[in-house]
């Protein structure tokens, strides 16, 4: 759907089922195969349900982020919500986004 409304080829490199860990091992070879000027990150979810430490899950996603980057791509990283998150609870800290060197935009927020 992606590919139609921008006119731009769009590569579905995801897996369902996938974590941090297994898309930080498989990230490398995905980026030399399609050389992609954009990547649409959305990771942490499987995470979560799979009730990994927060930490790693972090550690994982800035270790994505720097990856991508250093392929000469541009990342978006799209924020997943825990599972039974409420209005209140925050998925990322602007701690957490500032140290990825990620930023927010200003129509989208921190929490669910």
């Amino acid at each position: 759907m992606l590919a139609s409304l921008t006119g731009l080829a769009v590569i579905n490199a995801g897996v369902p089922g996938d974590t941090t860990s297994s898309g930080l091992q498989r990230l490398p070879e995905v980026l030399a195969e399609h050389k992609p000027r954009l990547v649409l990150l959305c990771l942490g979810g499987n995470d979560m349900l799979r009730q990994q430490p927060a930490a790693a899950t972090e550690n994982n996603l800035r270790l994505l982020v720097q990856t991508i980057r250093a392929s000469g791509a541009e990342v978006v990283l799209i924020g997943v919500p825990e599972p039974g998150c409420s209005a209140t609870h925050r998925i990322f800290t602007p701690a957490s986004l500032q140290t990825c060197g990620c930023r927010l935009n200003r129509t989208s927020s921190t929490t669910c």
